[in-house]
């Protein structure tokens, strides 16, 4: 047996953590508010980003408000996920943007 893909390392590693199993509940489980799922889908739009790497985003936010012990993944949650993400050449729209 050959070395895994990636998206098979990705799933082996959420299924040993307690995160969200799959995409639908990870985005329940932000519950963005309607203001905050806006900025999220225009700031993915404006940086071509797949689905892929809007889902680690979002994974990376409800980490940060899990960190921070809230139960909603808010705009400054997104702003710092972002900023893990969105290439160099984004980085000083996402800085004027948060």
């Amino acid at each position: 047996m050959g070395k895994p893909t990636g998206f098979l390392e990705y799933d082996r590693v959420e299924a040993k953590s307690s995160a969200p199993k799959n995409m639908e509940s990870l985005v329940e489980s932000c519950r963005l508010s309607s203001d905050d799922f806006e900025f999220f889908e225009s700031v993915a739009t404006d940086n071509n980003m797949s689905g892929r790497g809007i889902m680690r985003v979002l994974s990376v936010a409800r980490t940060i408000a899990d960190i921070e012990a809230s139960e909603t993944v808010t705009y400054d949650h997104l702003c710092e996920a972002l900023t893990y993400r969105v290439r160099d050449k984004n980085t000083s729209m996402i800085e004027q943007l948060c």
